[in-house]
């Protein structure tokens, strides 16, 4: 079954090496590979079987994507959502939907 998790989100402002570290600190707590890391960038993966989680924001500092997680097991799902609803991101909003 193909599962998509599509994610929007505004950055804080002057909050940006902080969401970096939050990114960086998630995935390895979680044990996801951190796959790319530049100042307005991250790249993760959570599992193999997943596509990897591209947080990447401009100038208006708003972010959005989306992670197929349908392959990877069950867990590996509840964990990305998991960490997009996590009230420690330094973002303004952030919204998610299947």
């Amino acid at each position: 079954m193909g599962i998509t998790i599509h994610y929007e989100g505004i950055v804080k402002k002057n909050h940006g090496p902080k969401l970096i570290s939050y990114v960086e600190d998630s995935a390895r707590n979680q044990g996801w590979q951190i796959d790319r890391k530049e100042k307005n960038l991250i790249t993760v993966t959570p599992h193999q079987d997943c596509e990897s989680i591209i947080i990447q924001w401009d100038d208006t500092l708003k972010f959005s994507g989306f992670v197929k997680t349908g392959l990877a097991p069950s867990e590996v799902h509840k964990q990305v959502v998991d960490f997009f609803l996590s009230n420690e991101a330094p973002v303004e909003t952030i919204q998610y939907g299947r």
